[in-house]
């Protein structure tokens, strides 16, 4: 097996050691990580710069194909943990959303994943870095298979209840078997609608449809303008959904309840990774329930999630994420 090594750009977060110092702590600077924590150290070469491939392990693999991952396993629980490791199986919801499955269920993705260390016994602070082996058979069928690397402690049984408190943390697995570099992602906005729920928060529904070949985890955020006189509001952002190819989900933006009813010139920007797409769209909020919804029929902003890149002789690409920097590794793939 043949290293190519390049220096590259930071893109990953530095752990870092706090300092005692005599200075006030600066508001700005985040807080230290607490409990058990998971980032993935290596990337595609080609998708290092998609949000999406610097969280998630995201590829696409023709049949016969083994590639590995590095991720990082951090005990910041300030106590001894024994950690347990091992795949899990995921699914996506029909009307949207990532929904893990018990840890009994295995899906073909599990049965294809291994990692080289099952448990860690790890002292407070420490950090131990595991690899995660996925095996994609020869007659793995085409399709995104999903699943969740987890890293998991249980607590001690308070007083001999027999209930055992289990936390666990895990990186996300998007992994499309097929040649080449996969079917493309994307996604349209197909209508805009205003809504008061129940508790009279005024919000504005996004109706997306996945119309790609890969899942899709939708984020974004809304603008309010030309507002009853000359009000605006926002941006106000949405909470993220992942929706599958073929399927149609709700992206939903809470906007508070003491809002005008409108008019409002509403605009809609939802990205996944590198995907972007912007709607506008004039809304009027109803005093309670659905108001009128505006299909969204003028063409929309996209960026493309993947570029073509040449693949010859079974060669993939990794960029790895050391704690204090980052190299680029090109790695051969070994087809099994």
């Amino acid at each position: 097996m043949r290293w190519l090594i390049i220096s590259a750009i930071t893109v990953m977060t530095v752990i870092a050691c706090p300092v005692a110092s005599s200075q006030p702590a600066d508001p700005s600077t985040p807080p230290a990580p607490t409990g058990l924590g998971v980032r993935l150290l290596e990337i595609p070469v080609d998708l290092q710069d998609d949000p999406r491939a610097q969280t998630y392990i995201v590829d696409n693999l023709p049949p016969g194909t083994t590639i590995t991952r590095k991720i990082d396993i951090q005990n910041n629980t300030g106590a001894y943990q024994s950690v347990d490791l091992y795949p899990g199986a995921a699914t996506i919801r029909e009307t949207g959303g990532w929904e893990t499955e018990a840890v009994s269920e295995v899906n073909e993705l599990t049965t294809w994943m291994s990692i080289d260390k099952t448990k860690l016994d790890m002292n407070a602070g420490e950090a131990d870095p595991v690899t995660v082996t996925i095996a994609v058979p020869k007659d793995a069928p085409e399709g995104e298979q999903y699943g969740v690397v987890w890293a998991q402690i249980k607590g001690p049984d308070p007083g001999g209840s027999g209930a055992i408190l289990v936390n666990r943390v895990g990186i996300r697995v998007y992994l499309s078997v097929g040649p080449g570099n996969g079917p493309p992602a994307n996604f349209k906005i197909d209508k805009l609608t205003p809504r008061r729920n129940d508790a009279g928060i005024h919000e504005v529904v996004a109706e997306v449809t996945n119309t790609g070949g890969r899942a899709v985890d939708l984020g974004g955020d809304v603008t309010l303008t030309e507002g009853p006189g000359g009000l605006a509001l926002g941006p106000k952002r949405a909470t993220a959904v992942t929706v599958a190819p073929d399927k149609t989900a709700q992206v939903v933006f809470s906007l508070g309840t003491t809002l005008p009813a409108g008019p409002w010139t509403v605009t809609v920007a939802l990205h996944s990774g590198l995907l972007h797409k912007t709607a506008t769209a004039t809304l009027t909020f109803p005093d309670s329930g659905v108001g009128e919804s505006v299909s969204i029929t003028e063409p929309q902003e996209s960026s493309p999630l993947w570029t073509a890149v040449f693949v010859g002789a079974g060669i993939g690409a990794l960029v790895v994420a050391a704690l204090l920097g980052v190299t680029l590794f090109l790695r051969r793939r070994q087809a099994k």
